[in-house]
């Protein structure tokens, strides 16, 4: 009787080994499963912080090179107007009067009515 009892429990065992060689197994591939994915998701999001960097560079220089445009338009346009007015000083001095006058007159007959 003792060895139907040594065998059962022989055989529990030997399930208990097998289960916990399965289990571990399971174990291992989920682990290695698992880094994959996190190397893979680093990579990912890496190559994403890359790509948004260029972008940032690309709308940086993008920027700066409209901003030089705009400086020199508006240069272009003050030595412009610093000419005309070496060169016509009284045609400026008098369009500018005419502007402030017919202003004057616009603005001072909402006053009055």
């Amino acid at each position: 009787m003792a060895s139907k009892q040594d065998g059962p429990k022989a055989d529990w065992e030997d399930t208990i080994k097998e289960m916990r060689k399965d289990f571990d197994t399971r174990l291992e591939e989920m682990r290695k499963e698992l880094q994959r994915d996190l190397k893979q998701t680093y990579k990912q999001g890496r190559r994403a912080v890359q790509d948004g960097e260029e972008s940032l560079g690309d709308l940086r220089d993008d920027l700066e090179e409209r901003m030089q445009v705009a400086r020199t338009q508006v240069q272009d346009t003050y030595e412009n107007t610093e000419q005309l007015i070496r060169e016509h000083p009284v045609l400026v001095v008098g369009g500018a009067l005419a502007v402030g006058i017919l202003l004057g007159h616009l603005l001072g007959s909402k006053n009055r009515d």
